[in-house]
C-alpha cells in the first residue's frame, strides 16, 4: 500500500543546523514537554523546540561525578528531568541540563551476573533495565534472563525472559506513548508486552503464520539463521511500537524488508507498508507521537537522492524546504492517519 491515500495534514519539521546543533546519526528520539530530544552517534544528547529550532545540547562524555561515559538510553519524564542510562548508573539532569543527582547500582542477579544494562525504561519508583545477552562471558542457556526489575532501593523485585540462546541487536525495546509502555523483545519475536506498574505481560500477538522467525532457528548459526530470513523472508523484529486514540502502529522486518503496520483501533481497518518504496517520502517508519499525531525521521540525502519523476522536488517545494541541503539535520514530518 502507499501512504499517500491515507495521511492527513502532513507537516515538515527541519532541525536546525548549526555549528552546536549538528546530529551525527539518531540513535533515538522523543517528543516530551512541547520539545524533541534526540541522542546521536556521539553520545549527545540534543533538543529542539516543536518547529526544530536547536534549545541545547548535552555533551557530558567522561569519568568525572557529572558525567557519562555513555549515553546507551535516555528518559524524559513529565517535568522535563532527563535520565541519562550509562555504565552501571542513572544519570538525571533538570529541564536546562543541569546535574541533578545520579543513581549508582551495584546489584548481582543469582548467577552472580552484574546488572549493566544497555536499554531501560524508568515507571514510577522502578526501572525496567534491558540486558539481554550483553556481557555474558560463558553462556549457560536458561540460567539467565534478558530484563529486570528493580526498586530505587536497589533491590531486583522480578526477572523476565530466560535467555535461550546469546544475541546482540540495535533495535530499541522499550516505547512509550498515550501514556502506555510498551516493550518488544528479541529478534524474532512476534509479540507486543505491555509493562503495568512493576509488572510485564503479552498484549498483542502477530500472526506470521509458518513464516516467522522461530525459535530453533535462533539458536543456530548466525550467518545460516540471516541467509535463511532473507531467503525465505521470514518475519519478525516487531519494534516502533506507538499509538494514539484512534490508531495503534508497529513495524517487523519482512526478509531484507521492513514493514510499516498501521492499525485503526475503531474500525479495525488495518494497513501495511513496505517503508522503504512509499510515498510521501522514503523510509517512513513511524518513530514517536506528537500530541494525537505520529512523526518519522527523514535524513534529507534520502529526499534529494531517491528523487523519482520529480516526485520529491514537488514535496520538497510543497512543503517550504528546499533550501534543506543533503547534509543538513534531519526533517521531521509530522501526520495523522485517515483511513
Amino acid at each position: 500500500n502507499d501512504y499517500s491515500s491515507v495521511i492527513d495534514s502532513l507537516k515538515a519539521i527541519p532541525l536546525e543546523t548549526n555549528e552546536k546543533s549538528i546530529i551525527s546519526g539518531v540513535r533515538k528520539i522523543l517528543f516530551k514537554n512541547n520539545k524533541f530530544f534526540i541522542s546521536d552517534k556521539s553520545h549527545n544528547l540534543l533538543v529542539f523546540d516543536q518547529s526544530g529550532k536547536f534549545i541545547n545540547k548535552l555533551s557530558k562524555k567522561g569519568k568525572g561525578p557529572k558525567e557519562y561515559i555513555e549515553l546507551r538510553d535516555f528518559a524524559v519524564d513529565d517535568n522535563g528531568f532527563i535520565k541519562i542510562l550509562s555504565w552501571k548508573k542513572i544519570i538525571t539532569y533538570d529541564a536546562n541540563l543541569k546535574y541533578v543527582d545520579k543513581f549508582a547500582f551495584n546489584i548481582k542477579t543469582n548467577t552472580g551476573r552484574e546488572l549493566n544494562p544497555i536499554y531501560f525504561m524508568p515507571i514510577n519508583q522502578y526501572f525496567f533495565l534491558f540486558m539481554g545477552s550483553f556481557g555474558i562471558r560463558s553462556f549457560e542457556p536458561g540460567k539467565e534472563m534478558a530484563l529486570y526489575c528493580i526498586d530505587k532501593k536497589k533491590r531486583i523485585i522480578k526477572e523476565y525472559f530466560p535467555l535461550d540462546y546469546e544475541y546482540t541487536h540495535n533495535h530499541k525495546m522499550f516505547y512509550n506513548s498515550n501514556e502506555n509502555f510498551y516493550y518488544s523483545d528479541i529478534f524474532g519475536n512476534d509479540t507486543i508486552y505491555q509493562i503495568n506498574k512493576s509488572d510485564i505481560f503479552p498484549k498483542y500477538v502477530v500472526n506470521f503464520g509458518n513464516r516467522r522467525v522461530s525459535k530453533s532457528a535462533m539458536k543456530g548459526e548466525r550467518t545460516t539463521l540471516f541467509q535463511d530470513i532473507w531467503d525465505k523472508e521470514l518475519r519478525g523484529n516487531i519494534g516502533n511500537i506507538f499509538e494514539n486514540t484512534d490508531y495503534f502502529c508497529f513495524k517487523f522486518t519482512q526478509g531484507r524488508t521492513i514493514k510499516q503496520v498501521v492499525f485503526n483501533k475503531n474500525t479495525g481497518k488495518l494497513n501495511i507498508f513496505n517503508v522503504f518504496k512509499s510515498h510521501p517520502f522514503p523510509a517512513m517508519k513511524v518513530e514517536g507521537t506528537i500530541n494525537s499525531s505520529f512523526f518519522s525521521v527523514v535524513e534529507p540525502f534520502m529526499l534529494h537522492g531517491m528523487n523519482k519523476d520529480g516526485f520529491y522536488d514537488e514535496l520538497i517545494y510543497s512543503q517550504g524546504i528546499s533550501e534543506i541541503g543533503p547534509a543538513d539535520n534531519p526533517i521531521i514530518f509530522q501526520y495523522q492517519f485517515n483511513f
